[in-house]
């Protein structure tokens, strides 16, 4: 019992305060990393680890996965025991378990050193990656954390081989080494290192600092949009709750799909090069909306914590039914960030509006909740059956339904923006932190509304079908939400852009045909039904009958693959929100709503 309690990894809740004022300036952290990258081009990390005052034995730990990444990882895979020592007695360092470790040997209290080696050859969001080129320090699958110190100070230094440089937004001690208190505050905090190009542009009274690796020069049109974005929705929900931000883009081709995950002070994004290629460019506005969604989590997220999430469990997966609110309402802000800073039109925005409602509506006709589709975030997506995180467009629908309820319960005097606000004060009040669900934030709807408003939550998420729900609501905004069928169509179940080297699949529809065949987004087309793919690729497949088996021959990594997609019907669903004809008042609390 004793051994499987030494392998939880709980983080209490931390205060965001100066730790030169807590330790005073000549503080000594209990706990110290030095990053040593002279293995880079092995895509190796040498981490020398000192822990002062240290248990015995010396329980060590890596996370198994990343606060904002609701998956398993086993970071502990990657790590590679090395030494360790005290007082110059050599100790006993060994693995425990996939993601755990001990150091013995050593007296209680004794000041031990240990050294490890981390493999990260893999660019993702949520972990670490060091090439040659670069070196992406992702806290949770580089630092071990020491079992009984996880609150105590933490320092970190870099060895930052020549010509590159390093953007963090951990403090920087008086020494010029990194700080933080505590464990929870070290992890949220990546660490780029390497030949970056980057800007700073003021906005909200604060630096933004944007850091993007794998360009030659960083455009001035992203600057300028970044500080748009961060201002409209400061506008929305007040002054961040942060001293500086970080946000940092690594171009990388291939991926598939945008990657990213929020931090307290920063954001980590991997996109395709294409997506700087111009401020007019598909790629880049989703980038831009990508950015939006991140930056509104340092409120939603770290500051409005899912309450299932409260304290962190490191250790374990943490099914979380309120992950709704966390992507939900953020998804919901993002896109009236992208409105009210201009990036998008009136039209543009409710069209993207239809396109959430029409993920929404199909995941619904699974017969799941909103709630047990935010608890499902935690499976592989395999299992999980047609959209993984259909969630996000399913919460986000529910925030537009509650905030328009708001507004006309209150007669256009109070908004979902209210309540948020209302929180974050909440918030400030516990510490820093809000546990937040269901039925926490209908406490803070019904003085601002009415509390049949704040019931309607429960009746959109804890039962099936919640957009069958929401003309009342939406109605108070002036809008009708059209649902349009249109007549069954072939389909392979997989969307592609073509290139030189033939197309390379972006999308896969889950359980569709090509999902089915085992195709994957970031697989690379060489052939397709026995010749080279056109760019009139999609229209040859929609003329098949359904039923055709499809020859596929397909490259992912370095691997070949031949698959069989047998093509199958689909009725396009699709939903539109109408600006319908309303009385004048209705018409002006609508346009008030799109900021006009």
């Amino acid at each position: 019992m004793r051994r499987a309690a030494a392998t939880t990894l709980a983080l209490a809740v931390s205060v965001s305060v100066s730790v030169s004022v807590l330790w005073g300036q000549a503080a000594r952290a209990d706990v110290e990393y030095h990053i040593d990258l002279s293995e880079r081009a092995a895509n190796r990390a040498i981490v020398d680890m000192t822990v002062r005052a240290a248990a015995t034995p010396l329980e060590l730990s890596m996370p198994v996965w990343t606060p904002g990444a609701y998956e398993v990882r086993t970071w502990g895979r990657n790590v590679s025991t090395g030494t360790a020592e005290s007082r110059g007695k050599p100790l006993t360092f060994r693995r425990t378990g996939p993601s755990t470790f001990r150091v013995e040997g050593h007296t209680a209290g004794a000041e031990v050193h240990l050294r490890y080696r981390v493999y990260a050859p893999q660019l993702s969001d949520d972990g670490t990656q060091i090439d040659a080129g670069h070196a992406y320090l992702n806290g949770t699958s580089l630092f071990l954390v020491a079992r009984g110190a996880e609150r105590a100070f933490h320092h970190v230094s870099v060895a930052v081989p020549p010509g590159w440089r390093l953007a963090t937004a951990l403090d920087e001690a008086p020494s010029g080494d990194l700080e933080a208190l505590g464990y929870e505050a070290l992890i949220d905090a990546p660490i780029e290192v390497g030949r970056f190009v980057d800007a700073e542009v003021r906005a909200n009274g604060r630096p933004y600092r944007i850091v993007v690796d794998g360009a030659s020069e960083l455009p001035a049109f992203l600057v300028k949009d970044v500080a748009a974005i961060a201002e409209a929705e400061a506008r929305l929900v007040g002054p961040p709750p942060y001293k500086r931000y970080l946000l940092m883009i690594h171009l990388a081709d291939g991926i598939g799909r945008i990657a990213a995950l929020e931090h307290g002070a920063s954001t980590s994004v991997v996109v395709p090069h294409r997506s700087l290629a111009g401020p007019s460019s598909e790629a880049y506005d989703e980038l831009l909306y990508v950015v939006a969604h991140e930056l509104f989590h340092a409120w939603n997220a770290r500051r409005l914590r899912p309450a299932e999430l409260v304290p962190y469990d490191l250790s374990r997966p943490s099914p979380a039914r309120s992950l709704w609110i966390t992507e939900g309402v953020t998804e919901y802000y993002a896109h009236r960030a992208m409105l009210q800073s201009g990036r998008w039109t009136r039209a543009r925005y409710l069209e993207r509006l239809g396109e959430e409602a029409t993920r929404a509506l199909l995941a619904a006709r699974r017969g799941l909740t909103v709630e047990e589709d935010a608890e499902l975030a935690w499976q592989p997506p395999d299992e999980a059956g047609m959209d993984p995180d259909a969630y996000y467009a399913r919460g986000h629908l529910v925030s537009l339904a509650l905030d328009a309820s708001i507004r006309g319960a209150s007669d256009g005097t109070h908004s979902l923006d209210d309540v948020i606000k209302a929180l974050l004060a909440a918030a400030d009040r516990a510490g820093g932190v809000l546990p937040l669900d269901g039925d926490v934030l209908a406490r803070y709807v019904t003085p601002l509304a009415n509390a049949q408003i704040a019931a309607r939550i429960a009746t959109w998420t804890r039962a099936p079908d919640e957009i069958g729900h929401m003309d009342d609501a939406l109605a108070a905004l002036g809008l009708k939400l059209s649902v349009d069928e249109a007549a069954p169509r072939t389909i392979a179940g997989f969307a592609a852009e073509t290139d030189t080297a033939g197309l390379r699949v972006v999308n896969v529809l889950p359980d569709g045909p090509a999902f089915h065949a085992g195709l994957r987004a970031g697989d690379r087309i060489l052939n397709l039904d026995g010749s080279a793919p056109t760019r009139r690729w999609a229209e040859a497949i929609a003329a098949r009958p359904a039923g055709t088996l499809i020859a596929v021959e397909a490259v992912r990594a370095a691997r070949h693959l031949q698959l069989a997609i047998q093509l199958g019907l689909q009725r396009q669903t699709s939903c539109r929100l109408i600006e319908a004809p309303v009385p004048p008042r209705v018409a002006l609390r609508r346009d008030a709503w799109l900021g006009r």
